[in-house]
């Protein structure tokens, strides 16, 4: 009964007229292919007609808005055939006319609204290498998406794997590793509060945390969503840049705002900001600045350039912000452990700062799993995969997504698309040095504890924590002592806030500490590092002599 009328409004493609002159394209919002369009969340392709007419069909351009995954990201070209069902000569016509478009060989979508669809006519239709890309739209499809709206489920979950699988494509690169999220070409999830918190704010804002933790992904989804409520935003990362000096950033910072005024130090780029911000009263600009540690070590006396955007963000108020990305640089410099006194600090007198950033909560790093595998892939996950993945993973998103990455590989080569909990177990049990999920975890690890004592006292507490769920300082104090050299009480203090802000550990009540992994005492036991502390030892000591 809910189906009937979506149904009949679908598939009346028989009733289509195709449009003679421009004034009758208005009819096109209230097509079929409008309104499986709308259902799917896609978006007219820029500067495409609405509708277009060539013998024997009728046609219109559009793309997915959140293909979430590259292999998506392209052209869907909509299409109605005539008849109910078509002919024979109608169905030949239309496979000439394929074909000489070159739009499947292109690696475009193709989705054909059949009226009237036959087995043989889906079996025409669809056979065949040259028909990869083609998605027969029929009465069966289209009463997959109205029962998915019924169950208040989202459609577009049921459109993606039917692609995926028109194309022949499971194997496609739907979890992300190694690099920035994007949140409209892979999957984003447990960030919304934050994007739109430094969106939404006329503050400026600092992110940080550990390495892989997501700090640039949420840059990136601050950057789209301020772009799509129109303000001019200049994403600059100083991480490629040879030359970090005050002068040399403003520079570039200059030319990344395109000031036309000419720039070759601070002075003149702070001047030219000014002169930009006068010239239009409706101008908003906000400057994204990733990896600011670099800057931040490349000027150890004085940040110049911190100061100037400090100033111009005063008197511009919401015109002008500034949001950083970092690291623990960034973090020393909103300690106050910068080159300033506490009322000439530009640092913590100019920026908000809502602490590290963190593991996702639970049901956050739940929706990464459901929405690669079911509403991407379109498989099966046994019951509680998705709480035993949060489990191994502890909802540290490159984590979650890496695990998931490797899932895929396995189940991909089974060929089944049913993911099982003996899955997830061999995942986790394997040891290979270079391709696990292990060796991964091990791999970020060593990227976020850049220092030898950190490594020491997350070796041993991964011991002591086999055997407990937690940790004091007292018990961090008494395996420092076991050292053979003396480590002092400000290092010690030093390696527990690297490890808190890296997301490795956390604090729950004062001085309690512990694993924010709560598997990565059993990871690290499973590498077999802690038959390593020996020779970390000899590191330790040579690290405590060089900074004494």
């Amino acid at each position: 009964l809910y189906a009937g009328p979506t149904l009949h409004a679908l598939l009346a493609c028989s009733a289509w007229v195709a449009p003679q002159d421009e004034k009758m394209t208005s009819v096109y919002t209230h097509s079929p292919m409008s309104v499986f369009a709308n259902s799917y969340m896609l978006s007219w392709v820029p500067g495409a007609k609405p509708i277009l007419s060539e013998e024997p069909v009728v046609y219109s351009w559009w793309e997915l808005q959140y293909p979430k995954t590259m292999a998506l990201q392209t052209a869907c070209i909509l299409v109605a055939l005539p008849g109910n069902p078509p002919s024979a000569k109608e169905l030949a016509q239309f496979e000439d006319f394929l074909e000489d478009k070159g739009w499947l060989a292109d690696a475009r979508f193709v989705f054909l609204f059949v009226p009237g669809c036959t087995p043989h006519i889906r079996k025409r239709l669809g056979s065949g290498v040259s028909k990869r890309g083609l998605v027969i739209i029929d009465e069966a499809a289209i009463l997959q998406i109205t029962l998915a709206e019924a169950e208040l489920r989202n459609p577009l979950g049921q459109l993606r794997p039917i692609m995926l699988n028109a194309r022949g494509a499971e194997n496609v690169d739907v979890f992300t590793v190694n690099q920035a999220v994007n949140s409209r070409t892979a999957i984003f999830a447990g960030r919304d509060a934050l994007v739109e918190r430094i969106a939404s704010s006329g503050s400026n804002y600092v992110i940080y945390g550990g390495r892989r933790i997501g700090k640039s992904s949420v840059l990136e989804a601050v950057r789209n969503l301020l772009l799509r409520r129109r303000a001019k935003v200049v994403l600059h990362s100083f991480d490629g840049d040879k030359d970090c000096s005050d002068d040399a950033c403003a520079v570039k910072l200059a030319d990344d705002l395109k000031l036309e005024s000419p720039v070759q130090d601070v002075g003149d780029f702070k001047r030219a900001l000014q002169t930009c911000l006068d010239s239009n009263s409706d101008l908003n600009v906000v400057l994204l600045l990733d990896e600011i540690d670099k800057y931040i070590e490349s000027n150890p006396d004085r940040h110049v350039l911190v100061e100037s955007l400090r100033a111009v963000s005063d008197s511009y108020s919401n015109r002008f912000r500034v949001v950083v990305v970092g690291f623990m640089s960034l973090y020393d410099c909103l300690q106050g452990r910068g080159p300033y006194t506490s009322t000439s600090d530009p640092w913590r007198r100019m920026f908000n700062d809502p602490g590290p950033l963190e593991n996702l909560r639970p049901d956050k790093a739940e929706e990464i799993v459901h929405e690669g595998f079911r509403s991407i892939l379109g498989w099966k996950l046994e019951n509680s995969i998705p709480q035993r993945i949060v489990e191994r993973t502890g909802g540290h998103p490159a984590f979650v997504q890496s695990f998931c990455e490797k899932l895929q590989q396995r189940v991909g080569a089974r060929g089944d698309r049913v993911v099982r909990s003996g899955d997830v177990e061999a995942i986790f049990a394997n040891r290979d040095p270079k391709q696990s999920f292990i060796a991964y975890v091990r791999e970020t690890l060593e990227m976020n504890l850049t220092d030898p004592l950190s490594r020491y006292l997350i070796l041993w507490l991964a011991n002591e924590s086999s055997k407990a769920q937690s940790f004091t300082l007292g018990q961090v104090r008494e395996i420092a002592d076991l050292c053979a050299t003396p480590i002092p009480d400000n290092k010690l203090q030093r390696s527990l806030e690297l490890l808190s802000v890296t997301s490795v550990v956390r604090e729950r009540t004062p001085q309690v500490y512990n694993f924010s992994v709560p598997d990565y005492p059993l990871i690290l036991n499973q590498l077999g590092e802690t038959a390593h502390l020996e020779q970390l030892e000899s590191e330790l000591e040579q690290y405590l002599k060089g900074n004494s």
